[in-house]
């Protein structure tokens, strides 16, 4: 199910490029994403009382500024489903009907969604085999006024009811659509060079701690990225949907990638999008003053000062929830979530030293500044980001073991 063709309505509103013909309007900061919600959801017979349901929810770009969308829909719809000239809901309900091929399935109106819900509550035992259930969604998630994109994001929620097999199945896939070229974004528009790439990929992910259940014989046997990827400030992210490259119980698996260690592999195109930096000496001062801040007040080696109980004043409530939440799943165990210091990437230290090499500055509100780290007379570089929050700089996330601390806990999280 994780190729099944309900991921390309994303590409609705993503493939097809305009011969590259982007008009003036569509660079204009305020762009705006006109959509419409369309809902539905459809009831299936598969025999023996059992019934299989689909429910979905799109967001269908009717038009964006500067850009006519209404081409592109008519031809991927015809693309993408082989169906000309129909509408996005019978186009949905073509793809519904795929869904339960291997259940048998005909659509029913002998029981609503309500009813089958009902029946799934009360463990009624109406059959041997289990309920099918796939609720998805197409969501035009944001316009990246910077870098001139549409992100649009398809997740798949695959479910059944007989215990072990409930939750089968959960698939994410994000799109770019390129509004001054008025086309999709490809991995090829951003990485130069996909084999080193990839080689640095399952480097990450066969690195990544044992918990996570990554399996080495499929990581070894990926012959090529994910298709789909996300651009955030400073990284290029990959995601391994369930099932990819680990079991079952770890879910999805972000694999981060630093800017700082991929510049080499993007195209201009992609360094554009993730290596451009603005010159403002006054925020410089301020992340570099914060950061230093925080390295006197709560990093310390000395096996004789404890570390200042204040450090959540210099991190953002993102990192703080999500790292209570990792000690909360591990507090009845009576043991930490984390066995080694995440700063320093070891359990043993010396004499150690902390400074800040460089600040790269996003914008007003994001900064990530490379840090030096000095243990046992052996320094290694690290990214540290910060955000503003509530006026103030503070960390949001820093690099460590060949990953982010943010990823380790949100894999974490995810696992448990």
């Amino acid at each position: 199910m994780k190729k099944c063709l309900m991921m390309m309505l994303a590409l609705v509103a993503l493939t097809a490029c305009n011969n590259g013909k982007g008009g003036d309007d569509s660079a204009a900061v305020d762009v705006k994403v006109n959509t419409t919600e369309i809902k539905g959801n459809y009831v299936y017979d598969i025999g023996d009382l059992c019934y299989a349901t689909v429910e979905y929810s799109v967001e269908w770009p009717e038009s964006v500024e500067g850009i006519n969308l209404d081409s592109l829909q008519a031809f991927l719809l015809e693309a993408a489903f082989d169906t000309a000239g129909v509408d996005v809901n019978t186009a949905m309900r073509g793809v519904a009907d795929r869904f339960v091929v291997n259940y048998k399935g005909k659509p029913t109106t002998s029981l609503t969604l309500e009813q089958v819900k009902k029946m799934r509550d009360s463990k009624d035992d109406l059959c041997d085999e289990y309920f099918p259930s796939l609720v998805f969604t197409v969501d035009c998630e944001e316009y990246d006024s910077v870098r001139n994109l549409i992100e649009v994001k398809v997740t798949e929620s695959i479910d059944t009811d007989n215990g072990l097999a409930a939750g089968m199945g959960f698939y994410e896939y994000t799109y770019y659509y390129d509004c001054e070229r008025q086309c999709r974004l490809t991995l090829a528009d951003v990485v130069a060079d996909e084999k080193a790439m990839l080689d640095i990929v399952k480097k990450k992910a066969l690195g990544m701690d044992e918990d996570m259940c990554v399996m080495e014989e499929l990581v070894n046997d990926l012959k090529a990225l994910p298709a789909t990827f996300i651009l955030d400030d400073y990284d290029l992210v990959f995601t391994f949907n369930k099932y990819e490259i680990a079991c079952a119980a770890a879910g999805n698996i972000d694999i981060k990638l630093s800017s700082l260690e991929i510049e080499n592999l993007l195209t201009p195109l992609g360094k554009k999008f993730l290596c451009t930096f603005v010159q403002n000496e006054a925020m410089n001062k301020e992340v570099t003053d914060r950061m230093n801040d925080y390295i006197a007040k709560c990093l310390h080696y000395d096996k004789t000062t404890a570390a200042n109980t204040n450090a959540q004043l210099f991190l953002t409530s993102d990192y703080i929830e999500e790292y209570d939440e990792c000690d909360k799943l591990y507090e009845d165990e009576g043991m930490s979530w984390i066995n080694f210091d995440p700063w320093i990437d070891a359990q043993d230290y010396d004499e150690v030293k902390f400074e800040v090499k460089q600040v790269m500055v996003k914008n007003k509100d994001k900064a990530m500044v490379v840090l030096n780290v000095t243990n046992y007379g052996k320094t290694n570089t690290k990214w540290v980001k910060m955000k503003r929050e509530n006026g103030l700089m503070k960390i949001d996330d820093f690099e460590t073991s060949g990953t982010s601390m943010r990823t380790m806990m949100q894999n974490v999280i995810n696992k448990n």
